[in-house]
């Protein structure tokens, strides 16, 4: 059966998973969807990225959404949230290293970024986005009793 998540299972869903797939428009107006690394902190959504295609259309576009699932069985066992909401770069300096530094405790060895943070190496060229969650959609499907 498919029953609608509440805000609050939808945003405690958020915060207990760390993968989503960022959907933006590219500056050619093709729709563009990769995955991405994330954090949830205060009720915010972070994702980092060095310059590149994404960030650029999302300076460009920041109205984004972010997907996050957790698919246990196929078609009959998952949970979807979709946030949508506007990106804003954190440009403050101790607020992005605070930042980074919650990707480099949540994910130590996982990506460049962090292994860049790790190793006491410039950050400077990370890129740090927030989203501002302006609605969110959540949608369970289980056949559990």
């Amino acid at each position: 059966m498919i029953k609608m998540l509440d805000e609050e299972s939808s945003l405690e869903f958020l915060a207990q998973r760390e993968l989503a797939r960022l959907g933006c428009i590219l500056e050619t107006g093709e729709p563009y969807v990769v995955p991405v690394n994330y954090v949830f902190a205060d009720g915010e959504m972070y994702v980092h990225s060095q310059p590149g295609e994404k960030t650029s259309a999302i300076e460009i576009n920041p109205k984004v959404c972010l997907q996050v699932d957790e698919i246990k069985d196929r078609g009959l066992d998952w949970k979807s949230v979709i946030v949508f909401g506007e990106f804003k770069k954190v440009s403050n300096k101790n607020k992005k290293t605070e930042i980074l530094y919650k990707f480099y405790k949540k994910f130590p060895r996982f990506t460049p970024v962090e292994a860049k943070f790790s190793q006491g190496n410039s950050v400077t060229n990370t890129l740090v986005f927030k989203l501002r969650i302006e609605r969110l959609t959540g949608v369970i499907e289980t056949h559990r009793k």
